[in-house]
């Protein structure tokens, strides 16, 4: 299966237990990336089919495919 990137965002309730969500979402196969414990949020890679998992993890409020927005260079006519 492939990998998709997601954003991990972890309850305001459990942010004292970030850690301890942190590794839940890596049994869950989540490859972390970056953690972000002052905004409550974890960026990493898991496989298509096991993504719905994350959203099961007990501190776990809310997962999302994280997407990518690029914009033209500056030299592009339309800036």
């Amino acid at each position: 299966m492939p990998k998709i990137t997601v954003n991990v965002l972890i309850a305001d309730d459990k942010m004292d237990k970030f850690d301890e969500v942190i590794r839940a979402c890596r049994r869950a196969g989540l490859q972390v990336e970056q953690e972000m414990p002052l905004t409550g949020t974890v960026t990493g890679l898991i496989e298509s089919d096991v993504f719905d998992s994350l959203r099961e993890i007990e501190g776990v409020s809310a997962v999302e495919v994280s997407r990518h927005i690029r914009t033209p260079p500056p030299i592009d006519q339309i800036q």
